[in-house]
C-alpha cells in the first residue's frame, strides 16, 4: 500500500480543483482579470469583493485567499494567481482498508508541508481527516423512527446516517476563504457511548486539503450525491465480497459489536454485505480513482499505531 499512498500524495500535491462559475476573487480595484477555472469556465472578477481591513496584517503568501479553492502550489509561494480550497474525498466499500488509506495520505501531506515549508509550525497540518462515522443518527433518534428495531439491527446503512449533516458541511467548506473566516467543526463518533460527538473535529482555515472518509460518500442518491459533485476527488476503495465478509466477522467480534462469531456472521449476511450491495450497485460511475483493497499485514491498524475500534457499519 505504500506506493499507493505515495502516488496519491503526489496526486494530490498542486492538483487543480474544480471551481464554481460563479466565483469571485479580490482584485485590486478597476481590476478587470479573467481566471480561467479547471473546469474550463472563466471566472469574471469584474463585482471584486471589498479589500481587506487596514487594520489587518496579510502575509504575503495568503493575501488573496478569497476563492474558496486553494492549491498547494500557493502555499508554496508559486502561484499566487488563483488559490483554492482543495476537498477530496475517500469513497469506499465496507471494511476496504478506507480509514487507514484515507489516514496515511492525510499524515503523509502533512509530512510532506512541514518537510517543504521551514517556517510552518510543528502544530500547523495543511490537511485534514474526516470520517463519515460522526454523522451516524444517534441511538436516541433511533429510537424515534417509525421501526425502532429495524433502525437498530440496521445501523450502519444509509438511512441510519444524517446525509443532509454532511452535505452542509462541504457546502460550508466550499464557501470563500475570508479574513473573517472561522474554524468548522464536525462531529466524530464516540466508540464507548456508540453515540456522535458534535463539534468534536475542528477544521481551521489553513486546512486546504479535506479527505472524507465512508461508505456512502459516492451514493448516487441525494443527498449524498449533491455531497459528492461538490468534491475535487471521488475515491472508490474496492473490496471483494469474501474477503470483506471475513475482515468484518473478525472486526465485528473484536469490537463487540456481536458477541461471537456466529453472531457476527449473521450481522455481516442480513446487513453489512447488504449495505456493500447498495455501495457497489450505486455508486457515482465518474470516479477519479478505484483503489483495489489487498491483504498487507504492514498495514493493519496495529501495525500502524491506528484505534482498532469502529463505529457500527463504518
Amino acid at each position: 500500500m505504500d506506493e499507493q499512498v505515495n502516488r496519491l500524495v503526489a496526486k494530490l500535491w498542486g492538483k487543480p480543483r474544480k471551481t464554481p462559475s460563479q466565483a469571485t476573487v479580490w482584485q485590486p480595484p478597476n481590476s478587470s482579470r479573467l481566471l480561467t477555472a479547471s473546469m474550463g469556465r472563466e471566472i469574471r472578477t469584474h463585482t471584486p469583493l471589498p479589500p481587506p481591513p487596514r487594520r489587518r496584517v496579510w502575509h504575503p503568501r495568503v493575501r488573496q485567499v478569497c476563492n474558496p479553492y486553494l492549491s498547494l502550489h500557493t502555499i508554496q509561494g508559486k502561484n499566487c494567481e488563483l488559490q483554492r480550497v482543495v476537498q477530496q474525498a475517500d469513497y469506499v466499500h465496507a471494511e476496504a482498508g478506507k480509514t487507514t488509506l484515507a489516514a496515511k495520505v492525510t499524515n503523509r501531506i502533512n509530512d510532506r508541508y512541514h518537510d517543504q515549508s521551514p517556517g510552518a509550525s510543528c502544530g500547523n497540518a495543511i490537511a485534514a481527516f474526516v470520517p463519515l462515522d460522526g454523522y451516524h443518527l444517534s441511538r436516541a433518534q433511533l429510537d424515534a423512527m417509525p421501526d425502532p428495531v429495524n433502525a437498530h439491527a440496521r445501523r450502519g446503512a444509509a438511512f441510519t446516517f444524517d446525509g443532509e449533516g454532511f452535505s452542509t458541511l462541504v457546502k460550508e467548506l466550499r464557501k470563500p476563504l475570508l479574513p473573517e473566516t472561522k474554524t468548522v467543526f464536525a462531529p466524530s463518533f464516540d466508540h464507548k457511548v456508540k453515540d456522535p460527538v458534535e463539534g468534536d473535529i475542528g477544521i481551521s482555515p489553513g486546512m486546504r486539503i479535506i479527505i472524507f472518509e465512508g461508505n456512502y460518500l459516492s451514493l448516487n442518491k441525494p443527498p449524498w450525491s449533491d455531497a459528492a459533485a461538490m468534491m475535487d476527488e471521488l475515491w472508490f476503495v474496492e473490496v471483494d465480497f469474501d474477503t470483506a465478509r471475513k475482515r468484518l466477522v473478525t472486526r465485528h467480534v473484536k469490537a463487540g459489536i456481536a458477541a461471537d462469531e456466529g453472531a457476527a456472521h449473521k450481522r455481516v449476511t442480513e446487513n453489512d454485505l447488504v449495505n456493500g450491495k447498495e455501495i457497489v450497485d450505486d455508486r457515482i460511475p465518474e470516479v477519479h480513482e478505484v483503489i483495489v483493497s489487498k491483504e498487507d499485514e504492514a498495514w493493519t491498524p496495529e501495525r500502524q499505531g491506528m484505534e482498532t475500534a469502529t463505529a457500527p457499519g463504518g
